[in-house]
């Protein structure tokens, strides 16, 4: 069973009603409800982050029917680290939307292999050689037995 099939119709509605408070519409970018943060896209993040899952299904319980605006705004002042990952969920939601990230010009992660050539080796290993080894022993600084 996948996790969006474990969200019920009622958590996913709170959670787009949430959502386009936290991510309006802002011409030329859409809404979180309008790129499906409540649907495809919670379920990825859900599946990358399930310790979210039970945090993000009592908010919505909590919410539902709540005025949205009024709920994200109780939630920021009583509940600090729920509506943290409320913000950690539907802003990753958001950026995984293919639509999003093509209108803000991230093409993501791609591989980008270094020429040994490269400053960049020097570069970055120019103050380790400077330091010089520093490393200890195994057991250095443990009582023996």
């Amino acid at each position: 069973m996948s996790v969006l099939d474990q969200l019920t119709p009622s958590r996913r509605e709170t959670l787009a009603l949430l959502a386009d408070v936290l991510i309006p519409a802002a011409d030329p970018m859409p809404s979180a409800r309008m790129v499906g943060v409540a649907e495809r896209r919670i379920e990825q993040v859900l599946a990358a982050r399930p310790d979210l899952k039970p945090i993000l299904e009592d908010l919505l319980d909590r919410a539902r029917g709540e005025e949205p605006h009024a709920a994200i705004e109780r939630v920021e002042q009583t509940e600090p680290s729920d509506f943290a990952a409320l913000l950690v969920a539907v802003a990753g939601a958001y950026y995984m939307s293919p639509e999003v990230r093509r209108m803000i010009g991230y093409g993501g992660q791609q591989a980008r292999p270094i020429d040994s050539s490269d400053e960049v080796e020097d570069d970055l290993l120019a103050p380790v050689r400077r330091r010089g080894a520093c490393y200890r022993r195994p057991n250095e600084g443990e009582a023996d037995e």
